[in-house]
Formats: structure tokens, sequence, C-alpha cells
């Protein structure tokens, strides 16, 4: 199963249809957050970061091609995105300067943002405190997260498919 989808299925199963919100961190060109606002009709509103740089000596997407390739996903993402105008808000940004733009209380918190250790130990910081006793707080590449998040959250960890892991917090 692509992790999209089971990102869709765990919040089907965990919030069913009472209204919920989040933040995802790591927007690229928006196909988990369209997916989400498709697929969950419940999901009143997400905050969505990514600072679409260039960064060489990084990790994955953020060291690939060029500042050219970073744009064009971030205008991919404003096209996906226009037709859920008022359910979603597209921070183009860091997450270090996107937590202050984001509410203190969320359903869940999704990263999948840039997957340096200093970061992800940073946004395990500055964003599972947002979310509420009942939330949903996880990602997608465990195999570069376990240790931080294994040393940083206390709650029972599930793992997925596709790499994916989540924790429900208490």
């Amino acid at each position: 199963m692509n992790h999209h989808n089971q990102v869709v299925e765990i919040f089907r199963e965990h919030f069913e249809d009472y209204p919920f919100n989040g933040i995802e961190i790591g927007t690229a060109e928006g196909c988990l957050t369209k997916t989400l606002l498709l697929y969950l009709p419940n999901l009143t509103m997400i905050y969505t970061i990514d600072p679409y740089q260039f960064r060489p000596g990084e990790l994955f997407e953020a060291a690939m091609w060029s500042q050219e390739w970073h744009d064009d996903r971030r205008r991919q993402a404003v096209v996906a995105l226009q037709v859920y105008e008022g359910r979603y808000t597209h921070i183009c940004d860091t997450s270090d300067n996107a937590v202050a733009l984001t509410p203190d209380k969320v359903d869940f918190v999704w990263i999948d943002g840039n997957h340096m250790p200093d970061q992800i130990i940073k946004d395990i910081s500055n964003y599972y405190p947002k979310v509420v006793s009942g939330g949903i707080f996880g990602g997608h590449d465990w195999n570069h997260a376990v240790k931080w998040v294994k040393e940083a959250i206390t709650e029972q960890i599930t793992l997925g498919d596709d790499l994916t892991w989540w924790a429900i917090k208490k």
C-alpha cells in the first residue's frame, strides 16, 4: 500500500466521521495533502509546510536537482490544492519558522519533510506538544526517524507499510 493511502486509512479509522485538523511537514507537490482533502471530507483544515529550497548536502529532495525544480514543485502544489481553498493553509517556509504560524492544538501532525537528524529532533520538539491528547503524531521514512522518535515519544509506535509510523498521544 502506498503511504498516502495508508495515511488516509489511519485517519479514517482513528477520526471516523468527526471533524479534525492537523499539520503536515513536507508538502512537495501536494500529493498527500490533496489525497487527505479528497478522501477525508471531515478534515476541516490542514496546515502544510515546505520551504521549497535546494539545500546541497541534505537528504532526499532537498539536495536533488535545482532551485528551479523546487519552484516547480511549489507551483504544482498550488495548482493541485486550489480546489480545496478554505480547507488548507500552504506555508512556504521552514518548519522551524512555521511553528509560530500553526495552531497550538491540532488533531494530528504528520512529518515527511527534512530528513536530517537535527531537523527531525527539532520537528518532534516543536510539533509534538501541539497534538491534543488522543491525536496522532506520525510520519514517513521511519528508517530515518526511528532513533529520535523512540527517544522522544513514550507512546506505543505503530509501524505500517511503506515506512510509515504513528503514535496516539496520551
